[in-house]
Formats: structure tokens, sequence, C-alpha cells
């Protein structure tokens, strides 16, 4: 078996020599101080950036959120602000100023109603048809109001319904004065006179008499 041989002795130079003897204790192999995953590390940085980025899209919202509030009180504000008065030395407008409205009329008590007029007598039957009969005759013939009276008295009515028949007929005496005039003339002759007496004879009256006179002479 063969002995090792050790390292001879120093020799100048030698120590650009390899040493080819066995390392120092010192300086034998030691292991590497173990290192963390790098799994591990990565992980709580994937986690880290997560939460950064949530925070900043918190952040992004409320400041976005708070903007819009912002406008749309800037919106109302503007809307409700009054227009600003004009200027002293503007020229007026031609446009019309809307009138006060009008106060309301008092209301005036409502009249009291009127007690209903009493209902007119109901004409008599016979009054009624004395009325007819003077109708009847003046449709026909002339006659003074007078004679008319008499004629339906000739005939049985009563003074009251031979008085209402002739007022009511609604004739001109004056007329019926001139056509009775004529009526003679025609048959007849008569002076002015005695026309005017024939036709007072007839009932009509003096003033009557005499103008019918005077239109036919």
């Amino acid at each position: 078996m063969t002995t090792p041989q050790g390292p001879g002795p120093w020799q100048p130079g030698g120590h650009d020599q390899p040493y080819q003897g066995q390392p120092h204790p010192a300086q034998q192999w030691q292991p590497a101080p173990a290192r963390q995953p790098a799994e591990k590390k990565s992980g709580c940085m994937k986690w880290a950036l997560i939460i950064i980025g949530v925070l900043i899209l918190v952040a992004t919202c409320s400041a976005l959120v708070s903007g819009e509030d912002e406008d749309a009180d800037s919106a109302v504000e503007t809307s409700t602000t009054l227009p600003a008065p004009a200027p002293a030395d503007a020229e007026p407008s031609d446009a019309v100023p809307e009138a006060a409205p009008e106060p309301a009329p008092e209301q005036q008590p409502e009249p009291e109603a009127a007690d209903p007029e009493p209902a007119a007598p109901e004409v008599p039957r016979e009054h009624q048809n004395a009325l007819k009969a003077a109708e009847r005759y003046l449709a026909y013939t002339s006659f003074s109001k007078q004679g008319l009276v008499e004629q339906l008295e000739f005939e049985d009515y009563s003074p009251e319904a031979a008085q209402y028949g002739a007022e009511e007929v609604g004739a001109d005496w004056d007329e019926q004065a001139v056509k009775q005039g004529e009526r003679y003339l025609d048959y007849t002759s008569f002076s002015q006179q005695g026309l005017v007496d024939q036709l007072m004879f007839d009932g009509f009256t003096a003033e009557q008499a005499q103008a019918a006179a005077s239109r036919l002479f």
C-alpha cells in the first residue's frame, strides 16, 4: 500500500504552483443558506398590487360622483338664479307691462224675488162674444162708438158687455165718421151742415162729424 506523501518543504517560487494537497479545514465546503421560495414572495406582491388597484378605483369613483354632484348643484343654482336687473341707462323695452289683475267684484246680494203679479181676471164669456159681434159689424159697415154700443144692446148684450165690445174692438172713430158720410152721399144729397147733423144723430161726436164733413166737402 502506498503512503500518501505530504507537502514538501517550502521552496522559493513555490507559491506560483497550485496547491496539490488537502484543503485547509477552514476552507472546506459549507452549504449555502436556505432561500425563501420565489412563489411566496411573488404571491404577496400580487395581493399588494390588487389592493392598491382597488383603492385607486374607489378613489376614482368617489371623485367622479362628487364631480357629478357639484355639476348638478351648479345647474340647479343657475336655473333658480333670478335675472340681473337691467342697467339704468338701458333703452326702455317696447313690451307692454302686464296689467295687474282686477280685484274680484264683490258679490251683490241677490234681489229678493218680487211677488208674482196677480193674474188678470178672466173675461166673462158674454164680454168675449160682444167683442166678436162688434168686429163682425165693423167688417161690413161703419158705426160710431155710441151707435155700436146701442146695436149690441139691441141684440140683448148687457150694457157692460156692449161697452166692453165697443172699447176693445180698436176702431178709429174719425175714419168711421168719414166712411159713414161717404155712404150717405152715395145714395142721397146733403149739405155740409146737414151731413154734420146726420152724423151726430148716428152717435158721432160734434168734432168727429165736423172733421168728416170738412173732408168730404
